[in-house]
């Protein structure tokens, strides 16, 4: 499905600044640091299982898996959501934590610099007190060939609150795919734009993703929102193509609601229109605590109706 892997635009990128710095440090640089949310404070996960399946290619209602085939794929956007999140911002963590090249009254930069001898881009972290408690940060990157500031490129921009401010641990950034695959084709395959805005401050807690890939019409928005008694909910909204192979170019309507209780049962509510799909399909999928189906249903006879209803964990539909 669209953005499983618009993620993935070389993490080194990020990683790779862990080495501008030498060590952890308490220093003048501390503010700046306030911003950028710690990544266990972005480890927010669906309730785990055993299962080793993975996450299917399609949303076809197949019957055949043990396991609920949408909670799978609950599991897969969740882990797709949280796990990014982390690593881009627990990278990030990592940079600052480290003694800034240089430090002012309104900004700290750490950097330039590359992850090793053979990396070719050299990356740079700014961090900017725009107004009152109010900070954007930008990590950009330029071809180690060039010494020239036009050439940097931006590849990741956020925005976050200090300590004091109402709206710390909130806050977004946006990947931009396009900029680091000019900067490093060979591990960069994305286009487009990601946008991940987190709010942290209070339960509920909640992760939402905007992926628009370039020049597609392609485009997908996830929701993932977690409560503090561990129960939580996915919600997509896509318009891609639903198949994963032989592609024919029309593009479906997907709109999918999944929840799941303190317990991990928990139901889904999917719904696909337009494109190579006939009718409107509805369907409804319930699993256990064991992550079991059951209970599922449509209303084009994709699959059989299996299970008993009055298992779900909720019993009302989203639609």
């Amino acid at each position: 499905m669209l953005g499983r892997h618009a993620y993935a635009w070389g993490l080194a990128a990020t990683l790779g600044m862990a080495q501008l710095g030498c060590a952890v440090n308490v220093d003048d640089g501390e503010r700046f640091r306030e911003p950028i949310p710690e990544a266990s404070q972005v480890s927010l996960a669906l309730p785990g299982t055993t299962a080793t399946s993975a996450a299917p290619d399609t949303l076809a209602f197949g019957t055949e898996a043990e396991h609920a085939k949408f909670y799978e794929f609950t599991r897969a956007m969740t882990d797709g959501v949280d796990g990014v999140t982390r690593a881009i911002l627990g990278s990030i963590w990592i940079v600052v934590h480290t003694r800034p090249t240089t430090v002012g009254n309104h900004e700290a930069t750490w950097g330039p610099g590359a992850d090793n001898a053979l990396a070719p881009v050299v990356w740079r972290l700014k961090v900017t007190e725009v107004s009152d408690g109010v900070f954007d940060y930008q990590l950009d990157g330029r071809p180690k060939s060039s010494s020239s500031e036009a050439d940097y490129l931006a590849v990741l921009k956020g925005r976050g609150y200090g300590r004091k401010h109402a709206e710390h641990r909130n806050g977004f950034f946006i990947v931009d795919n396009d900029a680091a695959k000019k900067l490093d084709p060979a591990r960069n395959h994305d286009q487009g734009t990601t946008k991940i805005t987190h709010h942290l401050s209070s339960w509920p807690a909640t992760l939402a993703v905007e992926i628009r890939p370039t020049p597609a019409p392609n485009w997908a928005d996830i929701t993932v929102t977690h409560v503090q008694d561990g129960a939580g909910a996915v919600d997509v909204s896509a318009f891609t193509d639903i198949e994963e192979t032989n592609k024919d170019g029309k593009l479906e309507d997907i709109v999918m609601h999944n929840r799941w209780n303190k317990t991990g049962a928990g139901r889904a509510d999917v719904q696909i229109s337009g494109g190579s799909v006939p009718v409107l399909v509805k369907a409804t999928e319930c699993w256990s605590s064991s992550f079991e189906r059951s209970y599922y249903t449509d209303n084009a006879g994709l699959a059989p109706t299996s299970g008993d209803p009055a298992s779900c964990a909720f019993p009302d539909a989203k639609f």
